[in-house]
């Protein structure tokens, strides 16, 4: 997941409780990993913006980042793609999963 904020907040809440409740539900089975982006001069750094989008990122097993411009912005999400394993971890649950498959369909037809 990937949060972005400008560091406007009308909601009232902690959002930092519910990232911790998306990876305890998720973590294990989905690899729920949440990353913030702070976008916009908004989010100054030491400010309480910063600091809850930073929290988010840590509860979430994420990373913070900041962007001033779109064009940082594009640069922060070109950083977030390259360093995903999201992509490797999905190959090699599927590659267990036709192993496993195969190796039933091994023994069914000849035992």
């Amino acid at each position: 997941m990937i949060f972005m904020s400008d560091g406007g907040d009308g909601s009232g809440q902690d959002p930092t409780g519910i990232v911790q409740e998306f990876k305890q539900q998720f973590g294990a089975n989905h690899n729920f990993v949440c990353h913030t982006v702070g976008f916009g001069a908004g989010i100054a750094a030491g400010s309480s913006a910063a600091e809850l989008l930073k929290n988010m990122a840590s509860v979430g097993g994420g990373q913070v980042y900041s962007a001033l411009t779109g064009t940082e912005l594009q640069t922060v999400f070109n950083q977030i793609a390259a360093n995903s394993t999201t992509s490797d971890e999905l190959i090699e649950r599927f590659s267990a999963i036709i192993a496993r498959e195969i190796n039933v369909k091994i023994m069914v037809d000849y035992l």
